[in-house]
């Protein structure tokens, strides 16, 4: 098992997220393909057993959200698939996000609590399976974590070994899974949530946690460190309006170059007219060039919204404005057939 890692630093700045991705060209095309995972997924043994034998090296083999064929098995609840797996000997230990925007990994053993397979885990604990501290706070286990912290206090301030993409410290995972009482545990311990402000916030806003967000907020965790996304991931207005007063800005820094307003604008992102109102009311910059000189209502006309595109024209927002291949909104909307945006703008610039 991998070793937990030295936590943040003071010097660090407060929004230790994302790890530097050092990885050769086409790394991403050596993962498990989805074509193959979806033998596991489908319950397709047979055919799982013809890929396997003609290339063992795909047992333990990572895909789309580090999963492993066992940890897809689990969260299918394969069980016939999940034996053979294991007798061939997947590892146990490997893990992966368990839904497409988690931050926090599982392994095939703490998926299994999780996702509600009660058959799956006395086999998995058979072949060796064990939850780590980081698993067992995301289950909220407060002996276990007890436990560990006791032979070694260090684990606290740790962060999570398993995990090559993110810097994921013991408090995310108590956010991640809902544990108030042990996030408020592991505070009074010492534990550091300063230096992680972004990572913390964006679980919180994600999962829909109110009072862990308010939690995070009363113990001085700040927004203002976050980028464009904490607004892509936050649902809830009453949430929204929490990370305001506490300092998010509608023009918050973007992410990727996308300012909030056009991840609210974006039909393939977070389409939400709501909440563009209120970026809008907060005084969010409607004329905002993003990626490819495309502004919000670039991306609304892609949408095809017109009570979107309607509320960013009221709102000052430059029809002319064209994108880096030369195209007006109007343009995307006749592109992509928006019928009733190409006329609502077409009756703007006639």
């Amino acid at each position: 098992m991998n070793q937990p890692q030295s936590p943040v630093t003071a010097t660090e700045k407060r929004s230790r997220w994302v790890r530097p991705l050092d990885v050769p060209p086409g790394h991403w095309k050596k993962q498990l393909s989805g074509k193959l995972r979806e033998l596991t997924i489908r319950g397709k043994l047979d055919q799982l057993k013809q890929v396997i034998a003609a290339d063992p090296s795909l047992l333990n083999k990572r895909g789309s959200h580090g999963r492993t064929f066992l940890f897809e098995a689990v969260r299918k609840n394969r069980l016939e698939t999940v034996m053979w797996l294991l007798e061939r000997g997947a590892d146990v230990q490997l893990t992966g996000c368990y839904n497409s925007e988690s931050i926090v990994q599982l392994d095939p053993l703490t998926a299994a609590s999780y996702y509600g397979r009660e058959r799956l885990i006395e086999p998995l604990r058979d072949y060796g399976a064990q939850r780590d501290v980081f698993r067992a706070a995301f289950l909220g286990d407060i002996d276990s974590v007890n436990g560990f912290l006791r032979k070694n206090p260090e684990l606290l301030n740790a962060e999570d070994p398993n995990d090559d993409i993110y810097y994921t410290p013991l408090v995310s995972f108590c956010v991640a899974g809902g544990q108030l009482e042990l996030l408020n545990d592991m505070f009074d311990r010492g534990a550091q949530l300063l230096g992680y402000d972004a990572q913390l916030l964006f679980i919180a806003a994600r999962v829909g946690n109110t009072s862990i967000l308010v939690y995070l907020l009363d113990q001085g965790v700040s927004p203002t460190s976050s980028d464009a996304t904490l607004w892509m991931a936050t649902s809830s207005m009453e949430d929204l309006k929490l990370l305001v007063k506490s300092g998010l800005s509608p023009n918050q820094r973007p992410y990727h170059g996308l300012h909030p307003l056009m991840y609210a604008c974006r039909a393939d992102k977070t389409l939400d007219i709501p909440k563009a109102r209120y970026l809008i009311e907060l005084g969010a910059d409607v004329n905002a060039v993003g990626p490819q000189g495309r502004t919000a209502l670039h991306y609304a006309a892609r949408g095809g919204t017109t009570e979107l595109c309607e509320l960013l024209l009221v709102a000052g927002a430059d029809e002319t404005v064209t994108d880096k291949e030369g195209r007006t909104p109007l343009d995307i909307a006749q592109q992509y057939d928006k019928t009733a945006v190409e006329q609502l703008l077409t009756g703007r610039t006639a």
